[in-house]
């Protein structure tokens, strides 16, 4: 139970990992395309 309960929060982490990822490549795209335009 206790083991779950950790699992279900690393998930959790895991998730605001990959979105911060995301969010971060976005803004490298974003910059990129006003620089190249």
């Amino acid at each position: 139970m206790g083991m779950r309960k950790k699992g279900r929060t690393q998930w959790k982490l895991d998730r605001k990992v990959e979105e911060a990822k995301r969010r971060k490549q976005k803004a490298i795209r974003f910059v990129k395309a006003k620089a190249s335009v």
